[in-house]
């Protein structure tokens, strides 16, 4: 594809995929950056659909996907960084000196 043909895809197909993300992810800078992960995809594939109707099902599919993927992996994160949280403060309390 050229320059201008890959420009001409991202105006028609950016939006959408932008919206499906955001409404998933409910973080507009997220959803962004899979927007631009979906397109990237698409255009890197070896293979791509060729008619109209399954290039935008496929993309929204695919943004759905990773839209999800990455709410998982911030609850994973989240949940990490809690059980962390009691460990640490676990932790500290076990240090302290008791004052008589």
């Amino acid at each position: 594809m050229t320059r201008k043909e890959i420009t001409a895809f991202y105006q028609a197909h950016s939006r959408r995929l932008f919206n499906v993300g955001c409404h998933i992810l409910q973080n507009p800078e997220d959803a962004e950056e899979v927007m631009h992960d979906t397109i990237l995809k698409f255009l890197t594939q070896p293979f791509r659909p060729m008619m109209p109707e399954q290039i935008s099902a496929w993309l929204t599919r695919t943004c759905i996907r990773a839209s999800i993927d990455r709410l998982r992996k911030r609850k994973r994160e989240a949940l990490f960084l809690e059980e962390y949280a009691l460990e640490s403060a676990a932790e500290t309390e076990e240090e302290l000196p008791e004052v008589p």
